[in-house]
């Protein structure tokens, strides 16, 4: 429990903007998948050996699954890549478009894979992104806020408020590359 509270802490403080905060929890994720491996890597090894004695009279079919394996594993990767850049793409854009009305949605681009080990691009068009959602939400709380301000005018009022989220959503931004680099 202490140590899940010094990932969310370090994940939270100092104050992160949005895109930092998510790429801090993924650094995580990261670090923390990459210790089981080293750890408990000696355990799918050992019953990938299993596995080749079993079935030794079929081992280029266990060897083929395995590089089948491998590759989807590396096609996942790329695919989760992309799709993250595109979350953040959203987010940026959602606080930038931030429309009141919910008839101008972007569609949703995602990138998949399908069984083959292929990446498709997948154009969602009921279902817009959760982090545009996030970005548009931002722009209207800051919007409304500003409004109850006295004798403001609303053009004014609206691109304070496109300012003030994308100061939150990229608060921080400019450590990513130290961050992934140490």
């Amino acid at each position: 429990m202490e140590f899940l509270m010094t990932i969310i802490f370090s994940i939270l403080w100092p104050i992160k903007g949005i895109i930092y905060m998510e790429e801090q929890a993924l650094q995580w994720i990261f670090a923390i998948g990459t210790v089981y491996l080293r750890e408990y890597g000696y355990i799918l090894l050992i019953l990938l050996g299993i596995a080749l004695m079993l079935s030794f009279g079929h081992y280029r079919r266990v060897l083929y699954g395995a590089r089948g394996a491998i590759v989807a594993t590396i096609v996942l990767l790329i695919t989760v890549i992309i799709n993250v850049c595109l979350a953040w793409f959203y987010l940026i854009y959602g606080a930038i478009n931030g429309r009141m009305a919910d008839t101008h949605q972007p569609f949703r681009l995602s990138v998949r894979r399908d069984p083959r080990n292929r990446l498709r691009l997948v154009l969602d068009r009921t279902n817009p992104s959760l982090h545009y959602r996030l970005g548009r939400w931002l722009y209207r709380s800051f919007n409304r806020i500003l409004l109850h301000i006295p004798q403001i005018n609303p053009q004014f009022c609206s691109a304070l408020a496109r300012v003030i989220a994308l100061v939150v959503i990229l608060w921080g931004i400019w450590n990513i590359p130290y961050d992934l680099t140490h």
